[in-house]
Formats: C-alpha cells, sequence, structure tokens
C-alpha cells in the first residue's frame, strides 16, 4: 500500500480562485517520495512538476504523560500551476511507474477572475 488517500472526483474545494491553478493535499503514514507531483496534460506526458510542503497536527497535550494524545500522519500540500481552464489535466502522486494517474478538469474563466485581471486600469 503506497498510503495515499485519495478520492475521484475531486471536490471543488481543491481549486483556488485562479482558474489556471489547482491546490492539492493528500496524507501519508510518514514523509516519503509521496512529495512530488507530476502533471500535464496528456496522461504519458506529465512534463511539469510540483513539491509539496508537509506538515502534521498535534492536540490535546497530556502533561501527565508528557505527550499529546494525537498526532496525524503526514498532510502533503502543492499547487499545479500554468492550468489550461476548460481543459482535462492529469497528474501522478509520488514516483513514476509506481502511483496512479488521476485526472480532473479546471474551470472555465471566471466572471470575476476576467474583471480583476484583463479590464483596464487607469
Amino acid at each position: 500500500s503506497s498510503g495515499i488517500n485519495a478520492e475521484w472526483p475531486l471536490r471543488p474545494g481543491s481549486y483556488t480562485r485562479n482558474p489556471t491553478e489547482m491546490a492539492l493535499s493528500w496524507n501519508t503514514n510518514a514523509v516519503s517520495h509521496h512529495e512530488q507531483v507530476n502533471y500535464g496534460l496528456l496522461e504519458r506526458d506529465l512534463n511539469y512538476t510540483a513539491y509539496s510542503i508537509s506538515h502534521q497536527f498535534a492536540w490535546h497535550w497530556i502533561p501527565e504523560d508528557g505527550n499529546y494524545a494525537y498526532i496525524s500522519g503526514f498532510i502533503h500540500e502543492c499547487l499545479m500551476v500554468n492550468l489550461i481552464p476548460g481543459r482535462i489535466h492529469f497528474y501522478q502522486v509520488g514516483e513514476v511507474y509506481l502511483c496512479i494517474i488521476w485526472k480532473f478538469i479546471t474551470h472555465i474563466w471566471t466572471i470575476g477572475y476576467i474583471l480583476n485581471n484583463f479590464q483596464n486600469k487607469e
């Protein structure tokens, strides 16, 4: 088992407000080779790379034990950039040939994004 928890389809919360980006997060039991994401427009040509940051959560300090009652697995987060709105993209977390290739489609340009980025600024 690779230790990756993943779902398809990805939920809308996986998108940033920019239709050319997508944030991605996943969990593993330890920091490992699953810190790199390769992605692209073709399943056989994942020619872009994003690297994740990793962190853990610990809470509920037990003074008697001098320890936390819960420490999470490693939470990895990365940002895929330069995506083409309205197109299917493919991505793979971890080492090539060892992990599943997933796919998603980006949002078409939103009115808010167009107004904020393409209107005349006087």
